[in-house]
């Protein structure tokens, strides 16, 4: 009997230092460090992903004139539109719609879009052509003193004045 309390008692403490052992948990670290660890961290990172171009910086800096003919841009055009995509995996209704158009009026390159709106022109008179000009004209001036307008409005920060709005004389 002896022997089984001084085991059991061997035992008890054995499993009471076992379970504080698994039970101490480092507390949490407070905002201010939590916060200063993770700048640290994204610190490192922006530094490693700068790292990647300092050969590149370092070559730019040495070079007696900067060469951009390399860097072409490629802007995005219709007949890249039309070439990327296959005519069945148009977005929505519309886009069919247009490029159907396109197609029935024989348009459907950016070059065959062009020749016929140069076609156009030189079939106009020089009064026509003078006349279409001063029509967008008065038109580009009307949509500016419009967005003049509202951006007088959108200072006004009376209630009373938003409520009431004032009658637009475009149209």
């Amino acid at each position: 009997c002896i022997r089984d309390r001084i085991s059991s008692g061997k035992i008890k403490k054995d499993i009471t230092r076992i379970i504080q052992k698994a039970s101490k948990i480092s507390k949490p670290l407070t905002k201010p460090v939590r916060d200063r660890v993770e700048r640290d961290v994204s610190y490192k990172k922006t530094q490693n992903d700068m790292n990647r171009w300092m050969p590149q910086i370092k070559h730019n800096k040495e070079a007696e004139c900067m060469d951009f003919t390399e860097d072409v841009r490629i802007e995005k055009s219709l007949n890249s539109i039309v070439a990327d995509r296959p005519h069945a995996s148009l977005k929505n209704s519309l886009e069919e719609k247009v490029m159907s158009v396109l197609r029935k009026q024989g348009l459907e390159t950016e070059e065959k879009i062009k020749e016929s709106e140069q076609e156009i022109i030189s079939k106009l008179s020089p009064e026509e052509i003078k006349e279409r000009t001063a029509r967008l004209a008065r038109i580009n001036r009307l949509k500016m003193y419009e967005e003049i307008k509202n951006k007088r409005a959108a200072k006004i920060k009376s209630k009373l004045y938003h409520k009431i709005k004032p009658v637009s004389y475009t149209h």
